[in-house]
């Protein structure tokens, strides 16, 4: 049977003023074939009508569950989300996107299969604005499934996002749901949190997310504060890696994510929003890096090793760490804004 007999599995669905997206979105996860969903809403201070919506679905769907709360974030969203988990599996899936009527029993189906703690299938992205054909992602895995100890690499060509992946609920942790998640970076600080304990990773080779991009644009506005909360963030994270498994392969994992947001995604994005120099933001940022997330200069995950082994899906990490250690870090990102800006290169770098 699609999706396991009796299987529950639980979505978290942030919602902030997404009025014009998210019948889309509840319809989609209202009509999952093989599984029983708990959908749980969490109403993040809208000021449109996306709580009326939400409640009028929820009064049609007895499984679903709405949370109306003051605004705070994505991150406080899916934290008040994953406090109602009743079942079995946890997904999430963000208001504005729509995901395969599927999904869910396929990503069950690989990680039961697997005998996995977390699965993964592939994403379309779609630029809202048009004009380009959607690009298909996280597809092409070597094997259906990979043990993480084996290959902690892995976590570095999976995208940092939660959307497209199903976990073991077992995972949660009271640690998880007293973390402090910052405005920006929360996918990726979640994602290494329920990683803690995943032993086996499972795939689904379809894309089965469809991600709507509302602004095609890389340069969305980010602030030095946003950068701090991030970079405590990720120390917290390490904090708590050090004090439960002390996994020395996570902790480059967490050095070398520090690497891609604060080395790489500030700069490009912070540059165009805030009145400071760009090399003097890289040469800022190079402290910060070596001070608190050193791995990333010495670690193999980040290798031409590591680079063929995943079919090239850490290139671009290993291209970038490169041109940090040739001190031309300031080249690539004024190369990468020019990118956004003239379409050369499509998706996130």
């Amino acid at each position: 049977m699609v999706g396991g007999m009796g299987a529950f599995i639980s979505v978290i669905v942030p919602v902030y003023n997404a009025e014009g997206s998210l019948g889309t979105c509840l319809d989609a996860l209202v009509s999952q074939e093989g599984v029983r969903l708990q959908i749980i809403a969490i109403d993040d201070g809208s000021t449109d009508a996306s709580g009326r919506i939400l409640d009028a679905y929820a009064a049609q769907n007895p499984d679903m569950v709405v949370v109306h709360t003051k605004n705070q974030g994505v991150g406080k969203a899916r934290l008040e989300g994953l406090t109602r988990v009743q079942g079995d599996y946890v997904g999430f899936c963000d208001s504005g996107d729509r995901p395969d009527r599927r999904m869910y029993a396929l990503l069950l189906d690989s990680l039961l299969a697997a005998s996995a703690e977390m699965a993964v299938c592939g994403f379309e992205r779609i630029n809202v604005a048009g004009g380009q054909r959607p690009r298909e992602e996280m597809l092409g895995f070597a094997s259906k499934s990979l043990v993480l100890a084996q290959d902690p690499a892995l976590l570095l060509a999976l995208n940092t996002a939660v959307w497209n992946k199903l976990f073991k609920a077992r995972l949660i942790t009271q640690a998880i749901l007293n973390f402090t998640f910052p405005r920006v970076g929360e996918d990726l600080l979640l994602q290494l949190l329920l990683c803690q304990q995943v032993t086996r990773v499972s795939f689904v080779d379809q894309p089965l997310y469809h991600y709507y991009v509302q602004d095609a644009s890389l340069m969305s506005g980010v602030t030095g504060a946003d950068f701090d909360q991030l970079r405590l963030g990720l120390l917290e994270l390490k904090n708590h890696i050090v004090r439960t498994t002390n996994n020395q392969d996570l902790l480059a994992v967490c050095d070398i994510s520090a690497f891609v947001h604060l080395g790489l995604s500030f700069p490009l994005r912070l540059a165009t929003t805030e009145d400071q120099s760009l090399p003097r933001m890289i040469r800022q940022t190079r402290k910060v890096l070596k001070r608190d997330f050193p791995l990333y200069a010495t670690s193999d995950l980040c290798s031409l090793a590591t680079v063929l082994r995943h079919r090239g899906r850490t290139f671009k990490l290993f291209a970038a760490r490169l041109c940090y250690k040739l001190r031309l870090a300031t080249f690539l990102v004024w190369f990468l804004r020019l990118s956004a800006r003239y379409g050369w290169l499509r998706g996130y770098w």
